[in-house]
């Protein structure tokens, strides 16, 4: 009985260590669950800040992929500057020389235009001497006697009028407007002072209608000039008076177009002794 005793005691006792060594493994089986959680929960964070890492690195993936087309956008414009650069150098030149081409033209241009200048200035001269030699005398001067001087012949007229009938002629026409011109300046020196514009009109029309009538005169056949018969004595007749006074001052007398008739002897003495009459 005591040796059964002894045995339960010592069994007891046994399992008392064993039961302590039970707690012991379930204490340590619990530290290992608790360190089996903590790193469940590690790799759990682990895992959620790799998923933040792969978002990033796909928006950097994608940041990276627009910055390789912008590099590739801007290297084909780089490529495209260079060209036209380039281009441009080339184009640079040519119009350069083109350039030059224009200004070499632009330059024979200007001499070219000066030379123009320069002769228009010699027309405008020569064109000023011709108004001057063939401008008629003043429509308002007056001869000593105090009576309007009668309106001398151009000169391009003077020229024109190598042969005898035509001086004859113009001899005749000049004592009429002498008579007029005396008339008019007894009775109408207010109408000729209206007249006075037109006066001083007329060199610039003769200025201009002097060179044809000069070209004219020279381009007309000459005449020869009948020979006239010794005038008769006869006594000095009386002049006429004049039928009708003219109304307006004598105008510019223009230049023949075609040779006058030659005058008879006998009306040219007649009308020599009125002006000769008249100018007393």
């Amino acid at each position: 009985m005591a040796d059964i005793e002894q045995q339960i005691k010592e069994f007891e006792k046994q399992q008392a260590d064993l039961q302590s060594q039970v707690d012991l493994i379930n204490g340590q089986t619990k530290a290992i669950e608790d360190q089996i959680n903590t790193i469940n929960n590690e790799r759990k964070q682990h895992l959620k800040a790799l998923k933040e890492v792969d978002t990033k690195n796909n928006a950097l993936d994608a940041e990276l992929a627009a910055l390789l087309a912008e590099k590739s956008k801007v290297e084909a414009e780089v490529k495209r500057a260079v060209q036209v650069h380039e281009s441009a150098d080339d184009g640079a030149g040519k119009l350069g020389a083109e350039l030059k081409v224009l200004l070499a033209e632009l330059a024979e241009v200007e001499k070219a235009r000066k030379g123009m200048e320069e002769e228009k200035a010699g027309l405008k001269a020569e064109r000023e001497k011709l108004e001057k030699e063939n401008a008629p005398p003043k429509a308002e001067g007056k001869a000593q006697n105090g009576k309007k001087a009668a309106p001398q012949p151009q000169k391009g007229q003077q020229k024109g009028q190598p042969q005898k009938g035509q001086q004859k002629g113009q001899q005749q026409q000049k004592g009429q407007q002498q008579q007029k011109g005396q008339q008019q300046g007894q009775g109408g020196q207010k109408k000729a002072a209206k007249e006075a514009p037109k006066a001083a009109e007329a060199p610039k029309e003769a200025g201009k209608e002097a060179p044809k009538a000069a070209v004219a005169a020279k381009e007309a056949p000459k005449a020869e000039a009948p020979k006239a018969e010794a005038p008769k004595a006869e006594a000095p007749q009386e002049p006429e008076p004049p039928k009708e006074v003219p109304k307006e001052a004598p105008k510019e007398a223009e230049p023949p177009k075609e040779a006058p008739k030659p005058a008879q002897p006998q009306q040219a003495k007649k009308q020599q002794q009125q002006n000769k009459k008249q100018n007393k």
